[in-house]
């Protein structure tokens, strides 16, 4: 059989995926890669298929030319991980018969080391969806609240990716630590100057009350925040159970975040306030 033959035979193999809730964080269902790699695994060994992924090229460069996989997105406190993908597919049979694809991958997580895993997790997932035309079964989630899911299935798919996020100001490393990609001239962290926030909180009302025509501090424990990687979908008053990393989101959200979510802002400012 020639590979393209084979590749009909993987996509008759591989059937509708069911969705199912992978995470209590998100009040939607979604597939993981694991549930593809299921069927598609199978299907690539019964027929004698290869794939591999030959080259990772960085897309981006600093301000010195150099190439860059990760930067750090100051503006929304995450890190963004971005190259393209060369894959290949061999006919075991016949390994002159093969197929190259060039795919672009991106992806953010609140670490930088787990942002690569999204990345790849993200676009092989698509990939494959793409590739095989695979029933998925219902709207796609990424039209709610794109990559929640594939921040959570990154997570769990790199064991070494999995430990708990940490504090806003610590994400930052200092300048001088570097970042080794697998390819690539090492990455140059960039300056990550911490802004006069002790001024900025200074200007905030100083007693217990809420903020005028604001919240209670019952209120503002329930609103929710729907922006950013590790806590869109999670109210307020969760992300302040979170530790020293609760406090500095919620230091973020009300001092140094400048999106359009007033609520959120003025909302953490009264947790703020109430916990001083």
């Amino acid at each position: 059989m020639t590979l393209q033959e084979k590749f009909v035979g993987i996509r008759k193999a591989i059937p509708a995926l069911v969705k199912r809730r992978y995470n209590e964080n998100v009040d939607y269902d979604f597939l993981k890669i694991d549930d593809i790699y299921r069927f598609l695994t199978p299907a690539m060994n019964e027929l004698g298929v290869n794939f591999d992924i030959v080259e990772e090229t960085a897309t981006n460069t600093d301000e010195n030319g150099n190439q860059v996989f990760v930067r750090y997105i100051s503006g929304v406190n995450y890190w963004l991980y971005e190259e393209d993908l060369t894959l290949r597919w061999t006919n075991v049979e016949d390994p002159q018969d093969f197929e190259k694809v060039k795919i672009h991958a991106i992806g953010t997580n609140d670490m930088p080391d787990k942002a690569k895993g999204s990345a790849l997790t993200y676009t092989l997932k698509y990939y494959f969806f793409n590739k095989f035309t695979i029933d998925q079964g219902g709207d796609d989630p990424d039209m709610q609240a794109a990559g929640d899911d594939e921040q959570n299935e990154a997570d769990g798919n790199h064991a070494a990716e999995s430990e708990p996020s940490v504090a806003p100001e610590t994400q930052a490393p200092a300048p001088s630590h570097n970042i080794k990609p697998e390819s690539g001239v090492p990455v140059q962290l960039p300056e990550h100057a911490k802004k006069a926030q002790q001024e900025e909180k200074q200007t905030a009302p100083s007693s217990n009350a809420p903020e005028p025509g604001g919240f209670t501090v019952d209120e503002a424990k329930k609103v929710v925040c729907n922006f950013g990687v590790a806590n869109r979908g999670r109210t307020l008053g969760e992300i302040a159970l979170d530790g020293a990393k609760g406090i500095g989101d919620l230091e973020f959200f009300a001092y140094k975040y400048k999106g359009p979510n007033d609520n959120v802002r003025q909302a953490a400012r009264v947790l703020l306030q109430a916990a001083s």
